[in-house]
This record gives structure tokens, sequence and C-alpha cells, in this order.
């Protein structure tokens, strides 16, 4: 900046001594001389000093706005400075962000295999149920059906016992009450010849599984399990239930004679 403000003086070249004797002495022939140069080196002068004015004040218009310009260079800068700060802030929150996205994508692509895993077990379970419910529906049936034929046999069996039975009420003096379901008293008369009134009886009914069971036997006599036995050995025979009244009837004269 000294360099700029310090410009070389041109004057120099027209400095003269006012003290000259060509200013005390003018030269013959010549009148005034010496005020002429005066002049004529005033005027030089003074256009000389308004040149240095004029480009020290240019300088310094020059020099102000240069330094208007650094300052706003460096407010520039500055914002500048503060923009690389912020850009770089934004550059940690994004690096963040992407961490965090990175996880919560990795959670979200684990949550879905675990449901897609859970999905398939889910539905595996759900077939394996309905094939479970099929089979049970399907034995449910075979049972049902089973037991319908199981109980129309009964029923069969309870019809042709009261036949057989009915048959014989007169002349084995045998009365037959129902007392349940499935379930018959046979009371036998005209068995004692002393007593003539007297009642041999036993409770017969249909077994749950096959055959028949035997209970309540009043008296009671040894005979019963055998002629059980072989009652339930062949039920559904036309003979196994007479053989099975007239084995049971001479079991009970037997008891009445001793």
């Amino acid at each position: 900046m000294a360099a700029v403000m310090a410009p070389a003086s041109p004057a120099r070249c027209f400095d003269f001594d006012y003290r000259s004797p060509a200013r005390c002495e003018p030269v013959p022939g010549n009148t005034g001389c010496s005020d002429l140069m005066e002049e004529v080196c005033s005027s030089h002068q003074e256009r000389v000093a308004q040149w240095r004015r004029d480009k020290a004040h240019a300088l310094h218009v020059e020099a102000q706005r240069g330094i208007q310009e650094t300052l706003r260079e460096e407010e520039g800068l500055e914002q500048l400075k503060a923009d690389l700060a912020a850009v770089q802030e934004l550059t940690e929150a994004a690096k963040h962000l992407s961490s965090e996205g990175s996880r919560l994508n990795q959670a979200i692509h684990t949550s879905l295999s675990a449901a897609g895993h859970r999905a398939q077990v889910a539905a595996q379970a759900r077939d394996g149920l309905r094939e479970t419910q099929q089979e049970s529906q399907k034995e449910l049936q075979q049972e049902e059906h089973a037991l319908h034929q199981r109980i129309q046999t009964a029923e069969d069996q309870m019809v042709d016992i009261e036949y057989f039975l009915n048959r014989y009420r007169d002349s084995l003096g045998l009365d037959i009450c129902r007392v349940a379901p499935q379930t018959v008293r046979l009371v036998f008369g005209l068995i004692d010849k002393t007593r003539p009134n007297r009642e041999f009886s036993v409770t017969l009914a249909l077994a749950q599984q096959q055959g028949y069971d035997a209970f309540d036997c009043s008296p009671e006599v040894p005979e019963l399990a055998p002629l059980m036995q072989q009652l339930n050995e062949d039920p559904a025979a036309a003979a196994a239930l007479p053989t099975f009244l007239c084995g049971l009837r001479r079991a009970f004269v037997c008891t009445a004679n001793c």
C-alpha cells in the first residue's frame, strides 16, 4: 500500500531556484523573463499538486473499495466456513441416518423372515390339524356306524329274546320283566313242587361289547358261570339262549330239591 501511495513526483523535472540571477537580472532585450518563468513554474506546480491530490483521493477510494471487498470476502469466507460446518453436520447426520436405516432394514428383514417362518409353521400345523380332523371324522363316522350296527343288533336280539321267552312263558312258568334298557328280569315258577309260588330269578342284560351279562341270581346256583360262558361263546346262535334257559332251570330244580 505504501508503494502505491508514493508515486514518482514529476515536479522534480521542473525544479527552479528562485534565487537564480535569471530571476533577479533580466536578460537584455527580454523584458520580464523571470516573471514569466515564475508564473509557468507556479502553474505547473499547482497542476502537479492537484494531480497528486486527485491521485491520492483515487488511491484512497480504491483502497477503501479494496478494504470493503476484503471485508466482504472475509464475511463470505466466514459464511462459507459456517456452511461447510453445517454441511459436515448434515453429512454426519446422514451417515447416522444411513446406519440407523441399515439397522432398521436388517431388523425388518429379520422380522419378515421370522414372520414367514411362523406363517410356514402355522400353515404346517393347520394342514396337520386338518388331516387329523379328517382322520378323526372318519374314525368317528366309523365308530358311529359300528355303534349303530351294535345297537341294531342288540335290538334285534332283544326282539328275538322276547319272542322266544313269550313262547315258553306258560310251559316253563317263565315271567319276563323289563327293568332297564336292554335288560330283563327272568322269573321262573313251578319249580319247587312243595311251594309252587316260590320264584327263582336272574337278571340278564346285553353286554357293552358282545354277548350277555347275568347278575342278581336268586337263589345263587354254581352252574350260572359255565352256562354264561357257553352262552357268550356264540350269543347269536339260535340255540344259544334256549340252551341257557333250560340249563338254568335245571340248576334251579336241583337247588329246590336239595
